[in-house]
């Protein structure tokens, strides 16, 4: 696997390498091309000024030798231009070259007469000018009163300054190119190291260390992705320690009756004579363990079943102010026999989206749970309001309270204050669990407050039905 990273790595450098060497080569290549074509278009338009200048200077000459019919003076003019000069007639018949080429012979006018101009030409597309040359030709042309005054001059010396600037460019260019490559290296092994340490981070993960981290180094969007990492990472860490504290957990839970009913079992069979009111007690303590025992059970599934989907939360309209005031109504017997006094009262009468059944399991859990851990002579109160457009439920006891450490903790499962004194009220530890999933599975949301020995305040808050407030009257 170890070369197996390597080789990922080294992929992404060359990759990384080539893409950054492809980009600074086509870069020089087109600063080279448009660096030559601009020196071209200097040399060129230098030069035809300068040809342009000296044709234009001898046309007022040739005109009025052409007009007496002196050809003689006409060459002479011509002849002391550098280069091979061509002078034709409005019917583009050449009365005079320089070069003693095309006297006499008519020639096809390389681009528009009417007006000064130059252009590059090769050898072979001058078509009666009989160039037997084969360089490069820049023709100048000037117009006359009737004909055209052309210069034609060997381009040579601008292809090989041509040739000569690109030869001087390569060396400092080479050198940049150099320098590039070195930086490209050290860009891509800077930029590949953290893909590599999150590659490394991603490998140690799938095998199950859920304690690795990535490094956060800078702030590019490696660094950014590295953060996303961790937080994923660290996320996952969580749940497996929850994971395995939930199995440890459940596992105790499920142990301790078991154990129980085993040591009761063996007792009643290996009784020496048997005693028909001890084997009724024991058999009562049998029965009561099973109870218990199927009570963590029927909890562990309902909070698998809720944390998988497989339990769906069935909501409808319904009136929780009913709902709170049905559950206070069933548990006042068990109030009243424990010397606790339970009371509600519904400010307004609300209507939200849930599933009856699975509210009625959270409110009855908390009010039941505040009479388990309020003392004789003192209340449990609830009280029904809105605020704004949610559904707002406190249950309110003057019980134990919960010590502060304990708070943050207090809906985690098999979460205890007291173990002793929670097993004696026979809870599993699920139960406020379960209470917290179907409050978030319906919106919601659920805190408590607590003060030692002056009771708690479980605070659960529901969004209501299109914030829909009904009648006393839809009520009844």
């Amino acid at each position: 696997m170890a070369n197996s990273d390597k080789k990922r790595t080294s992929s992404i450098r060359s990759k990384l390498i080539f893409a950054y060497l492809a980009v600074i080569v086509v870069a020089f290549l087109l600063l080279g091309a448009s660096f030559t074509a601009m020196m071209g278009d200097y040399l060129f338009n230098s030069f035809s000024k300068i040809s342009l200048d000296q044709i234009s200077g001898i046309r007022t000459r040739i005109d009025s030798a052409l007009q007496e019919g002196d050809i003689q003076n006409v060459y002479s003019v011509a002849s002391q231009l550098p280069g091979r000069i061509v002078i034709t007639t409005e019917n583009n018949v050449a009365v005079c070259d320089t070069a003693s080429l095309v006297n006499g012979c008519i020639v096809d006018p390389p681009f528009d007469t009417s007006k000064k101009n130059a252009a590059f030409f090769r050898p072979n597309t001058l078509k009666g000018f009989a160039v037997d040359s084969d360089n490069y030709i820049i023709v100048s042309a000037t117009p006359l009163d009737k004909g055209c005054i052309y210069s034609l001059d060997n381009a040579d010396f601008i292809i090989t300054s041509l040739k000569s600037q690109s030869i001087r460019l390569i060396l400092p260019l080479t050198g940049v190119l150099l320098l590039s490559v070195f930086l490209g290296l050290l860009f891509t092994r800077s930029y590949t190291r953290p893909v590599k340490e999150l590659d490394k981070a991603i490998k140690s993960l799938s095998d199950g260390d859920f304690t690795v981290r990535a490094k956060e180094i800078g702030n590019t969007e490696l660094t950014r992705l590295a953060s996303a990492f961790n937080d994923m990472a660290g996320r996952m860490e969580m749940l497996d320690r929850s994971r395995n504290q939930f199995v440890s957990n459940a596992s105790h839970e499920l142990k301790t009756p078991l154990a129980t009913i085993k040591i009761l079992v063996q007792t009643l069979l290996y009784q020496d004579v048997y005693d028909a009111a001890m084997s009724k007690e024991f058999l009562s303590d049998v029965d009561r363990e099973i109870d218990r025992l199927n009570a963590v059970v029927v909890d562990l599934l309902t909070l698998v079943g809720m944390d998988s989907g497989e339990t769906p939360i069935k909501k409808s309209e319904m009136s929780l102010s009913r709902l709170l005031s049905e559950d206070v109504r069933r548990l006042s017997p068990l109030a009243r026999e424990r010397g606790i006094q339970l009371s509600i009262s519904v400010r307004d009468e609300l209507v939200i989206n849930g599933d009856e059944i699975k509210l009625d399991q959270v409110f009855y859990n908390l009010i039941d749970n505040a009479l388990k851990y309020t003392p004789r002579g003192k209340n449990v109160h609830v009280d029904v309001y809105r605020s704004s457009r949610l559904a707002i439920v406190k249950v309110k006891d003057e019980g134990i309270g919960i010590p502060e450490s304990d708070i943050p903790h207090i809906f985690d499962r098999f979460y205890r204050v007291d173990k002793a004194r929670s097993r004696d009220t026979g809870g599993t530890g699920l139960g406020l669990s379960i209470v917290k999933q179907i409050i978030l599975a319906h919106g919601g949301n659920i805190s408590v407050s607590s003060t030692l020995d002056k009771g708690s305040v479980f605070t659960v808050e529901l969004p209501l039905f299109s914030g829909r407030i009904p009648s006393k009257e839809s009520e009844r």
